[in-house]
Order: C-alpha cells, then structure tokens, then sequence
C-alpha cells in the first residue's frame, strides 16, 4: 500500500479515535505526516498528533507518551 493511501487510512482512523473519545480532532497535515518503518505519523504545525502500527491485520492506534512522541518530531 502506498504511503498516501496509508496515511490517509490513518487519518481517518484518528477521526474515528478522536469522536469515540471525546476528544477534539486536529487536522493532520499530509505534507508534515509519513510512513516511517512500520508507522504512520499523524503531524501538524502543532506537533505529533498520533502514531498507527501498521500490521497485516490494518493500523492500531498507539497509546503514547510525550516522549515517545518526541522521537517522531
């Protein structure tokens, strides 16, 4: 799969994520977001929104802490 379409998948994921959470959803930026090794990286102008594993099974969101986040910036 390409990296576009796996970050778009991400980026609804995180819609997904956001809405069953209660939490404000913040638009990634494509430009700033990637693939990298084995996850997506949800980014924009503030920072690292939210990280996906990409399995065989699909993308699994990954609960992280800011400086796990920090290694992404």
């Amino acid at each position: 799969m390409s990296d576009k379409k796996l970050i778009y998948r991400a980026t609804k994921a995180y819609y997904q994520h956001c809405l069953r959470n209660g939490q404000i959803f913040s638009q990634p930026d494509k430009g700033l977001s990637e693939v990298d090794g084995d996850y997506v990286v949800l980014r924009n102008c503030d920072g690292v929104l939210a990280l996906y594993w990409i399995t065989d099974n699909g993308l699994h969101f990954v609960e992280h802490s800011d400086s796990e986040a920090k290694e992404y910036v």
